[in-house]
């Protein structure tokens, strides 16, 4: 009788840790092109990221994940200071 009800649990405790990790992936993918050098830009609408050579390859400028028009240049990790004259 709960054997049914286990399994739904069990599945979304399954798809829950499987994006949890893919979450955490794309993150660790996104950090390793920023370090390249790459420019990446971010969707303000679904807040994934986007390299300028993805954008290059596309036919307009929008997400390929949602295809809002609207993108977000992301800021670079490491911030270059200037000593003033």
């Amino acid at each position: 009788m709960f054997h049914g009800s286990y399994r739904v649990i069990f599945a979304k405790c399954l798809i829950a840790l499987v994006y949890s990790h893919y979450k955490r992936l794309i993150s660790l993918v996104d950090e390793k092109e920023e370090r390249i050098g790459g420019i990446l830009y971010e969707c303000v609408n679904c807040g994934s990221k986007i390299t300028a050579e993805q954008l290059s390859m596309t036919p307009e400028i929008k997400c390929p994940i949602c295809g809002y028009r609207i993108l977000r240049k992301v800021r670079p990790p490491i911030v270059k200071h200037v000593k003033a004259r």
